[in-house]
């Protein structure tokens, strides 16, 4: 091998673990490119997705360029920091580029291999081109290192209108990518826009697949606010936000905003941890080399709101016109998970602190919010940033701060939505009962005069088609075919269970996924804001099949309760699937002789009886599947996903169960489950035990 001149500064180990591993999804990589070439000054970049095999990516940016030392000293130079580079920024500011730098560790240029083994760069510095050709298993081993190659081939040559006006700038080519990029062109396009606080006027981001022409992605098109009823800001950069909201289209009385601010001043007298924190708060951190805590004075600023209703959530290009399948099919952004993101630097930085929040008043309501956190990558404080970029070490003192606080405006928000719910349902029902009213009064004038002038025989003949046509509707009401489906279950143990039986249905037909309710899985979760009954009332009108998952806990639950007898009353069609019960255990109204499956998936008589359940179960709310194409589903998600099937712990806990007193103190037992015995045992906190002790079945 010719000797190069170019020379890779990293052990080579280090570079074949991160680049496999450092990112999973494409559009995380792509991301990085944007972030490399915002870093290199670029105020174009223009990306094209070849989403036919043999799939590619390439990324132009007008940046500075970068010559043959320049790449050496910079691209090459694994964990190389630019942000602590003076001679890097001079450059930037030489060139008119004034902006703070979003990398930081130098690793992110390895993201790269997690999509492409054969990754070609030609950066162009002073209108001099640069070939530099890395082979991922070649760099890899030890005296392995990037080769030149022709830049005066048609494929590599950058057109000078896509250059600076210095005329300089880079091209990356990802070759042979492994990933199947026609399914990750739209999630591309969101991710992009979702991920970067960019400013259109100083950088523009075009994006193409295939030989369409280049489309601009615009954050503005993510138009978030006329969808918003409840709308908080902190900080005040968000007034226009606010202003948006108020004149949306929503009507006034069903919305509010409220300010950070006013939360501050309304909770001073309030317990200390029900109290808003003044920004900036003054905090105790590491300095950037941690070997000293000094005073700090923490600050973020943002807006979090609740999107009115689930239509709304689904797609932000609505007024497109696009159906929930052309959101399916069509390359646009759109929204469908309750999300709040954290931005620093003008990048997400996590994508979705929400869980982090730690409140399960964020699964009450459509939340959406960005929160603008500069402070979490402060250059003079301990970085905080994990080593993946996809969120922050959680035990800084930054983080604690700001989750504390977003964790009680959420809650505030959250209450607010369901007293705007309330408002709305009132108003609806009021609206409804006075429709009801006028129409009946109206039909009954009329009705009582025609009624009294029919003979006898006339007045019988009435009553009967009446009866007939009540129970003609009733009937029609019944034999409605489902079209949705509720998986009805107990704990949130559960959750394995039904996501693998949702992604076995998906893999049979994709477009199920917005026709399922598992409240275990956020993404599938009931409608936000409103009470669990009025969705359970909702949930057992025509058009919902009903597969119950049962556990021995399934009777301690009364919203299980409520679900199984309204499956019985209302003649739903339902199957059963029991996980640590048998089906003689299941207890009426539900009728335990109906058809269903243990889940079992142990041997192949095991498979087939489960993929039986499920085809009847696609049956009843899409359509028949073959028997063969259920099973080859259920086989191929067992072995391409690892699912912990645990079974749930269970010591009953119903409100009104007795429990024996402790005959030395007299206090209640607590049930404790002896895992030896396998029964329940009474302790008390005073350590005695009874005699008394029930057997589980």
């Amino acid at each position: 091998m010719d000797k190069s001149p170019f020379s890779i500064t990293i052990d080579r180990q280090v570079i074949k673990l991160l680049g496999a591993h450092l990112y999973g999804d494409t559009p995380s990589v792509v991301n990085e490119l944007v972030a490399n070439a915002y870093d290199a000054g670029a105020k174009r970049i223009w990306i094209s997705i070849k989403t036919t095999f043999p799939y590619q990516i390439r990324m132009q940016d007008d940046g500075i360029g970068m010559s043959l030392s320049d790449i050496n000293n910079y691209y090459l130079n694994i964990g190389y920091n630019r942000r602590t580079r003076d001679e890097l920024k001079k450059e930037l500011t030489d060139n008119g580029i004034d902006r703070p730098a979003m990398g930081q560790k130098g690793i992110g240029k390895l993201a790269v291999f997690a999509l492409s083994k054969q990754v070609r760069m030609i950066s162009v510095k002073e209108n001099k081109p640069v070939g530099c050709y890395m082979d991922f298993d070649v760099i890899c081993q030890k005296d392995g290192q990037p080769q030149p190659f022709d830049t005066t081939k048609e494929e590599y040559t950058i057109s000078k209108e896509q250059l600076s006006e210095k005329g300089s700038g880079t091209l990356i080519i990802l070759e042979n990518v492994v990933k199947d990029l026609s399914k990750s062109y739209k999630f591309i396009v969101s991710s992009i826009a979702r991920s970067f606080i960019l400013n259109n006027e100083e950088v523009q981001v075009f994006i193409k697949k295939n030989d369409e022409g280049y489309q601009e992605i615009k954050r503005g098109r993510l138009d978030y606010f006329k969808y918003i009823d409840v709308f908080a800001t902190i900080g005040d950069k968000f007034t226009d936000k606010a202003e948006l909201v108020k004149h949306n289209d929503i009507e006034g009385k069903y919305k509010r905003i409220i300010t950070y601010e006013e939360l501050v001043e309304e909770t001073k007298t309030l317990k200390p941890q029900k109290q808003f924190d003044v920004l900036p708060k003054k905090i105790k951190v590491f300095n950037k080399e941690k070997s000293s805590q000094i005073d700090f004075d923490f600050k973020f600023n943002g807006w979090i709101g609740t999107v009115k209703n689930e239509e709304s959530f689904k797609s932000l290009l609505a007024d497109d016109g696009y159906s929930k399948e052309d959101i399916e099919d069509k390359d646009i952004i759109v929204v469908d998970d309750n999300r709040i993101s954290i931005y620093s630097r003008g990048k997400v930085g996590e994508y979705n602190i929400l869980p982090k929040l730690k409140t399960k008043a964020a699964n009450d309501a459509y939340i959406i919010g960005e929160i603008f956190v500069d402070d979490f990558e402060d250059d003079t404080l301990l970085d905080m940033a994990t080593s993946n970029r996809r969120g922050y070490q959680e035990d800084d003192a930054r983080y604690e701060t700001l989750c504390r606080n977003l964790k009680l405006l959420v809650s505030r928000i959250v209450s607010t939505k369901q007293s705007v719910n309330r408002q709305r349902k009132a108003d609806e029902d009021t609206a409804e009962a006075e429709e009801i009213k006028a129409t009946f009064q109206s039909g009954h004038i009329k009705s009582k005069g025609v009624f009294e002038r029919m003979t006898e025989e006339d007045k019988t003949a009435i009553e009967e088609d009446h009866t007939q046509f009540s129970r003609a509707i009733a009937l029609e009401y019944h034999d409605t075919k489902p079209n949705r489906l509720l998986i009805s279950h107990r704990q949130d143990e559960l959750r394995p269970y039904g996501d693998f039986i949702i992604n076995v249905m998906l893999k049979i037909n994709p477009a199920l996924s917005s026709r399922i309710v598992f409240t275990s899985n956020p993404h599938f979760g009931l409608n936000k804001g409103r009470n669990i009954f009025d969705e359970l009332k909702q949930c057992f009108r025509p058009n919902y099949y009903i597969l119950f998952l049962f556990t021995k806990s399934f009777y301690d639950s009364n919203a299980c309760l409520a679900e199984a007898g309204a499956a019985w009353a209302t003649n739903r069609q339902y199957m059963n699937i029991v996980v640590d019960i048998g089906f003689s255990d299941i207890d009426k109204p539900l009728d335990n002789g109906i058809n269903g499956a243990k889940f079992k998936l142990d041997t192949g008589d095991d498979i087939v009886q489960f993929a039986q359940v499920l085809q009847t179960v696609l049956e009843a709310i899409d359509k028949r599947y073959e028997l063969s194409k259920i099973q080859t589903a259920i086989l191929d998600e067992l072995t391409s996903e690892t699912y912990e099937f645990k079974l749930p712990e269970y010591i009953p806990h119903r409100s009104h169960q007795l429990y024996p007193v402790c005959s030395a103190c007299g206090r209640l037992l607590a049930p404790k489950l002896n895992e030896t015995s396998h029964l329940i045992e009474y302790v008390c906190e005073c350590g005695q035990k009874t005699n008394l002790t029930a057997k589980v079945k």
